[in-house]
């Protein structure tokens, strides 16, 4: 029986190398993030429209260097909103109602409950925490240009049309809060 040192993360007890992996993929989604918005707010002050592609996430150069101050200021409003997302979680977690997740599975999207614990770990039934997945999937729009893309990888290594679902399914998804958006304006 192997003795590996364990840690407290986020409301779970967790092994040392689960921790590195799980703060790895924070500081690849903070960086992401970060430059994102320093790259919107540098746009938004020398009044440029920022190009957006499919997905919604900005279009930023290869070349683009943000300023320090930026950086710092960004860095910062990062660690407020995902202490915001945090406590949102947990306050799902204590909730009296089961918590709704859905996933795709033989092609079709099924919704499934979960009812609320005090372990993240527990709750989720695996053993990476809901922040984890809310970082990889952060990364993972990140790394995609179109829908197709982003489909594609999530389904990765299922049959074309579990994809095609999952496309249409998104692509619905992107018309409706297009529809929102457009409306509130």
């Amino acid at each position: 029986m192997s003795k590996e040192h364990k840690v407290h993360l986020r409301g779970a007890t967790v092994s040392e190398s689960e921790k590195i992996k799980a703060t790895s993929l924070e500081h690849q989604f903070k960086n992401i993030w970060v430059r994102n918005m320093c790259f919107i707010h540098n746009n938004k002050e020398q009044n440029i429209a920022t190009p957006f592609n499919e997905l919604g996430q900005p279009i930023v150069p290869d070349d683009f260097e943000p300023s320090i101050k930026l950086v710092q200021k960004y860095r910062k409003w990062f660690t407020r909103e995902m202490k915001e997302q945090s406590k949102f979680f947990q306050n799902q977690l204590r909730a009296s109602e089961p918590i709704k997740f859905q996933k795709v599975k033989d092609g079709e999207i099924e919704t499934e409950l979960v009812s609320p614990s005090k372990s993240l770990k527990h709750s989720l039934g695996k053993l990476s925490s809901y922040m984890d997945d809310y970082y990889s999937a952060g990364i993972a729009i990140s790394k995609c240009k179109t829908i197709r893309e982003y489909a594609e990888h999530i389904c990765a290594g299922m049959a074309e049309a579990s994809i095609k679902m999952f496309e249409d399914h998104l692509n619905k998804l992107h018309a409706e809060k297009r529809k929102t958006f457009f409306k509130s304006k």
